[in-house]
């Protein structure tokens, strides 16, 4: 014996993209700005902004690490050609 539907599918399927949605939003309008109230992230915002750059517009590379991390790849690869599933050029 199996329970009757008490909703359609179609409406199940709309709510679950609604919850999706809204906890999107919860994320992005609660959590992250809740972070950039941190001690330590505040601060790290005010430096950048001192220094005339706008946080929300960097990407990875320009993380300080970037480039020592990219030096230590570039270094794995070129004792071990073959460790990164071959990148090197044809």
């Amino acid at each position: 014996m199996s329970l009757p539907k008490l909703i359609n599918p179609k409406i199940q399927k709309i709510i679950a993209f609604m919850l999706v949605i809204g906890g999107l939003l919860a994320v992005w309008g609660v959590v992250l700005p809740s972070l950039t109230r941190q001690p330590a992230v505040a601060a790290r915002i005010i430096e950048l902004e001192m220094k005339g750059i706008d946080p929300s517009a960097m990407y990875y590379t320009d993380l300080e690490i970037a480039e020592e991390i990219s030096y230590r790849v570039e270094n794995a690869v070129s004792e071990n050609p073959d460790l990164l599933w071959s990148l090197k050029s044809n």
